[in-house]
């Protein structure tokens, strides 16, 4: 489930009390659907039974409150909305205006960018948004090619260590193998003279 958070905001109900909201979507319609709902009524309920088995209401409430709660929890401490995705700030082809327009369509990754539909493109306050996505598109692949580059170095790195190992053990073993052929020299089966063979000797 891909949910993007979009904001959340306090009303004041009927009684006085503040009431918080959340307005979300599902990451494919981000630019043509969204949701709107109380907190309270996206919490589950301990007690419910059914809160794990898939496809009851239960359980896909619980799957919508596991991606919110923790951008709820965020805002309540006035922290920034933890981003699921490249932050438009590690983009370095856009600036500080571009950034504020992209944030205001709700757009808050570069991969945002990178999948908007044309619907979408037309909903940004800036003149050059197509070649923004064709940038966010070419600037993704690179650095999903710089991190499998990483993890291919790290591979051989990996590889080289353990042929290491390898060739130390296969050596340990070959010096054990010789030297358990080797032959085990001859022992003298001949009993040595005594002080008194050698005192008769001499006499005789």
């Amino acid at each position: 489930m891909d949910i993007r958070v979009l904001r959340f905001f306090t009303k004041i109900n009927a009684a006085g009390k503040s009431v918080d909201w959340v307005e979300y979507a599902a990451g494919h319609s981000i630019q043509s659907a969204t949701n709107v709902a109380r907190i309270k009524d996206l919490t589950p309920n301990p007690e419910n039974t059914d809160n794990d088995i898939p496809g009851t209401s239960g359980f896909h409430q619980s799957a919508v409150w596991h991606f919110i709660e923790p951008h709820y929890k965020a805002w309540k401490e006035g922290k920034e909305l933890p981003e699921s995705g490249t932050a438009l700030e590690a983009w370095t082809a856009i600036g500080e205006a571009e950034i504020f327009e992209l944030k205001r369509a709700s757009i808050r990754t570069v991969e945002d960018v990178a999948t908007l539909s044309e619907a979408g493109l037309g909903k940004v306050a800036l003149p050059n948004m197509r070649q923004l996505r064709t940038q966010a598109g070419k600037f993704l692949e690179a650095l999903n090619a710089g991190a499998a580059s990483e993890k291919m170095a790290a591979l051989e790195a990996s590889n080289a260590e353990k042929d290491a190992m390898l060739a130390e053990m296969a050596e340990r073993l070959a010096k054990l193998e010789e030297d358990l052929t080797k032959p085990e020299p001859k022992q003298d089966t001949e009993p040595k003279p005594t002080r008194a063979s050698q005192k008769k000797d001499e006499a005789a």
